[in-house]
């Protein structure tokens, strides 16, 4: 099963990290990925990518264009009552910094 996610011009995710694998696929735009070593990686729409499960893979998506980007994403692994996605981080990971727009 599939969700999506709208992110609007400037916005992001948050911190995060997935107590399971997570697929993510740009269904329009580009996001800006930004790991717990603070490394970017750029998806253009149509591009997908697996975020790791774990605490210590906290990472955020922006929305550094002028347009609404959208994201459908899809959870693997256990299934149940507990949350997928975990907001705010671990104390001994680094939080990724927000980005600013260009222009």
């Amino acid at each position: 099963m599939f969700q999506e996610v709208d992110l609007a011009p400037g916005g992001f995710t948050g911190s995060h990290t997935h107590r399971g694998p997570l697929l993510v696929v740009v269904k329009t735009g580009t996001l800006t990925h930004l790991d717990a070593r603070c490394d970017v990686q750029t998806y253009a729409e149509g591009q997908a990518f697996i975020e790791p499960a774990g605490k210590e893979h906290v990472h955020m998506g922006q929305n550094l264009g002028g347009w609404q980007k959208t994201l459908k994403t899809q959870a693997r692994g256990q299934l149940g009552s507990r949350p997928r996605t975990c907001f705010g981080h671990s104390p001994n990971v680094a939080t990724p910094p927000i980005l600013k727009p260009e222009g």
